[in-house]
């Protein structure tokens, strides 16, 4: 079997300054793109036309173009995690697995079951900062503590910031993934099925930027970036937005 490194995309649905895809396109195997669409979050969803869900079927379908023109393609399962884990190893030697960090309360339980199923394999589990600036306790007041005020929070932020600039991941750059093709399942092969929502563009003007302090409590103004999709679902850079509204 090929040895192969993985990169399980999660919150993080581009190949451009991708922290993790960065880190396992630098590895010494070629790279396994994965999405896991996972029937225990799915399956908690009442309503089959979920906007987040079709918003996050276009992003992958997107996120599989990009990376086949890269060379590669993205393999996309509808299973338990650790199922589909288990099934890619019976397919590939698999070396490696790189991710992003996520931070919610499942997200941490399933990567722990991952992590120790991994290292009962002999599979290096590696996860990386990538959809904020600043996390967990990077931030905290002069007691060591969290911030519940934003002002200093803010104060705060930015002077960490000019300690630490920020600082982009090449991983659109690098042509090193496993050369293989995969299916890619409909909509309706997840169980859901459109909604007709037209989503917001990625694109920000710099008149939006200039004037956000004037229009953005008016909401028959486009005084927001509409971006907060993007910035779930990570089909848009935060580093990459950062250095631009500098």
């Amino acid at each position: 079997m090929q040895a192969v490194s993985i990169f399980w995309f999660r919150r993080d649905l581009r190949i451009e300054d991708n922290h993790g895809l960065w880190a396992a396109l630098n590895s010494k195997n070629p790279v396994l793109p994965l999405f896991i669409f996972d029937p225990n979050i799915l399956d908690r969803l009442e309503n089959r036309h979920d906007g987040r869900v079709e918003f996050i079927h276009r992003a992958i379908e997107n996120l599989k173009l990009a990376i086949q023109k890269k060379g590669g393609d993205l393999c996309v399962l509808h299973s338990k995690p650790i199922d589909a884990f288990k099934q890619l190893n019976q397919q590939f030697d698999i070396q490696e697995i790189y991710t992003n960090h996520d931070y919610e309360r499942y997200g941490t339980e399933r990567d722990a079951e991952i992590h120790d199923w991994a290292a009962q394999a002999n599979i290096s589990f590696r996860t990386f900062k990538d959809q904020v600036i600043f996390e967990k306790n990077e931030v905290l007041s002069g007691q060591g503590t969290p911030y519940t005020v934003f002002t200093p929070y803010s104060r705060k932020w930015k002077e960490q910031m000019r300690l630490q600039p920020v600082v982009q991941f090449d991983s659109e750059g690098i042509r090193k993934y496993v050369q293989v093709t995969f299916d890619f399942p409909s909509l309706a092969v997840i169980g859901f099925k459109p909604t007709g929502i037209s989503f917001p563009d990625t694109f920000v003007t710099d008149d939006l930027i200039l004037h956000y302090g004037e229009r953005r409590d008016f909401p028959a103004l486009p005084g927001t970036s509409r971006l907060s999709v993007h910035l779930r679902f990570g089909t848009i850079s935060i580093r990459s937005l950062v250095l631009r509204a500098l």
